[in-house]
């Protein structure tokens, strides 16, 4: 019963990462917030030189990180050895969609032949789709309804507010699990509390889902099939689309070879940037906005 003591006891710590390119192997910047009797008492963030320190624009342009920044940084398995993920044993570490961090250290490890450093997982974006009722599910919105503030854009900062948010979670989730085992729990923690994909249908009303003709088509976004992948941070996905269907946009939930414009957000899902650079390859012209660009395009 080693983790759900853990948790009962408040102890347990939460991360995040950054990537350098849309491969999640790419890490580029770790954060991590350890928890002790539900409070915070260490955080750790650290720079890591990517597989031949290369990188996209679209990722320099969420989190600011570049070359220069990790040209003399560790690579991941020394970030590793140096002792960075110590003291984690035993505890189980929350991230906020968690399958992006899962895969990107399972992903990681394996391109270096290592075995991951963190071994239980939690998700603290299930959880709160769970047990939370919120306009948006992304953390600055969910942290503000409970008075906490925080600087988005860093991994520790980000690694600390996931952090919070477990410990608001905690008690709904232990009361869940009450009679559940250490491995029922992770599984429980890491998969079971909302089965669905995190984007879905379901982000918006179905009808933002059926193009608005009544829009003039004089703009540039009549017409235009568009997809949403990760969070803003200047508006929830819903509001976004629902900007976008009053200007004509047919907003759809899926990538094809008939989507014209993909609005790319923090945490895009990697099997949509995957399928951005498959359609590309077979000469598919889709357009790669980032919210920056995006936010532009609607006040012109």
């Amino acid at each position: 019963m080693e983790y759900k003591e853990s948790l009962l006891a408040g102890n347990f710590a939460a991360i995040d990462v950054e990537t350098a390119t849309r491969e999640l192997s790419s890490i580029c910047a770790v954060g991590i917030a350890i928890y002790q009797n539900g409070e915070i008492v260490e955080r750790r963030y650290s720079y890591v030189r990517p597989p031949e320190n290369r990188y996209e624009h679209r990722n320099i342009g969420i989190h600011g990180i570049t070359p220069d920044v990790t040209e003399d940084s560790l690579i991941f398995p020394e970030v590793v050895q140096g002792g960075f993920f110590n003291d984690l044993h035993g505890m189980v570490v929350f991230a906020h969609n968690v399958s992006t961090e899962m895969n990107a250290f399972q992903q990681c490890s394996e391109l270096y032949g290592m075995a991951s450093p963190i071994p239980k997982w939690g998700c603290t974006l299930r959880a709160a789709r769970k047990y939370l009722q919120s306009e948006s599910y992304r953390l600055p919105v969910l942290l503000e309804k409970y008075g906490h503030r925080y600087e988005s854009h860093r991994a520790d900062n980000d690694a600390e507010a996931c952090g919070i948010l477990a410990k608001i979670l905690l008690p709904e989730l232990l009361a869940d699990t009450v009679n559940y085992a250490d491995d029922d729990i992770t599984a429980f923690l890491r998969k079971q509390v909302w089965k669905a994909s995190e984007y879905n249908a379901k982000d918006f009303d179905s009808a933002l889902l059926r193009q608005n003709t009544a829009a003039d088509p004089g703009n540039y976004w009549y017409g235009k099939r568009v997809v949403f992948t990760g969070d803003l941070d200047e508006m929830d996905r819903p509001t976004a689309a629902n900007i976008l269907h009053g200007l004509g946009a047919d907003i759809n939930t899926a990538i094809s070879g008939k989507t014209d414009i993909v609005i790319i957000g923090q945490k895009a899902g990697p099997n949509k940037l995957k399928k951005i650079s498959e359609l590309k390859e077979k000469g598919v012209n889709i357009v790669e906005m980032y919210e920056r660009e995006f936010l532009r395009m609607l006040s012109t």
